[in-house]
């Protein structure tokens, strides 16, 4: 008989000993998922990078029986950083659901010049809170224990300023190409355009503050799937394989075919192809950054 694993539920704070679960956790073990006096759960703290099994001892208010208090089993690798300009639309939950999975640490979104998104203050940070709950959430069903530091948003060019690491500027017109052997550093900085791409005063900004411009060879990504291509690139030239990737769900859901003029290879640069399928598609793009 195979073994059910716990169920993970995220909590602001641990401690071991008697506890009781919020509304929020309360209404998805017990509503959602139907578990019972005596159910065992794994509770996380994504900001402590803390865990712990929990049993339920009462289910009205949920209340539980917290065990030992340990450091988290399934963290980030490496600290990543992931700029990116506002996109439209719900693009950017997308990403932010993506740059979790794939082991981002810190997620920023920034204003740009082509950005069609303007958030004033107050919305800005409702954007902020809706992100933090689904970042949460990506991590509990990935199973890391830490939780991105999802930043306010900024500028682009405050953004650069205070980025610190290997920093990369992504630019479809930049004369060097990046290939995941560069993403060997401890601590890595990705800082992307929205759909429009960035201006090039945007990417002199970049520049100055340190980062390389590079391109993505000769596919031309939407926004939304930048994130997941890169960061799926440096899971990979972190040894963590390209089945891990593939396991996860990329942002190519959705996307039914996609068209390549050129997929780059070890051997050179073979012609066009079509791709139906994802996981082919998200293969594809794991070669033309090792080749």
């Amino acid at each position: 008989m195979s073994h059910k694993p716990a169920l993970r539920v995220p909590v602001r704070t641990l401690s071991e000993g008697p506890s009781s679960l919020d509304v929020i956790a309360a209404r998805y073990v017990v509503v959602v998922h139907r578990l019972q006096v005596g159910d065992a759960l794994l509770l996380f703290d994504g900001a402590a990078h803390k865990e712990a099994n929990a049993l339920i001892t009462g289910t009205s208010p949920l209340q539980v029986e917290v065990g030992a208090v340990r450091p988290a089993t399934k963290m980030a690798p490496r600290n990543i950083t992931w700029i990116h300009a506002l996109p439209k639309g719900d693009k950017a939950d997308a990403i932010v659901r993506d740059a979790t999975e794939l082991g981002a640490t810190t997620i920023q979104f920034v204003h740009s010049s082509r950005s069609i998104v303007r958030l004033d203050v107050d919305r800005a940070a409702s954007r902020v809170a809706r992100w933090e709950r689904i970042a949460t959430e990506a991590a509990r069903q990935c199973g890391r224990g830490d939780v991105p530091n999802i930043l306010p948003i900024a500028s682009w060019e405050d953004a650069c300023r205070s980025a610190s690491g290997e920093k990369f500027c992504l630019y479809e017109e930049a004369s060097t190409r990046v290939l995941a052997s560069a993403f060997s550093a401890d601590r890595l900085v990705f800082a992307v355009g929205p759909e429009g791409g960035l201006e090039p005063s945007e990417v002199e900004v970049a520049r100055a503050q340190g980062f390389s411009i590079v391109n993505l060879g000769e596919l031309i990504l939407r926004t939304e799937t930048v994130c997941a291509a890169v960061l799926g690139a440096a899971l990979t030239s972190d040894g963590a394989g390209l089945n891990q990737i593939l396991a996860l769900s990329l942002s190519l859901r959705g996307m039914s075919d996609v068209t390549f003029t050129s997929v780059p290879t070890a051997a050179g640069t073979r012609g066009s192809a079509v791709l139906r399928d994802a996981d082919a598609a998200a293969r594809a793009y794991a070669r033309a950054f090792k080749a």
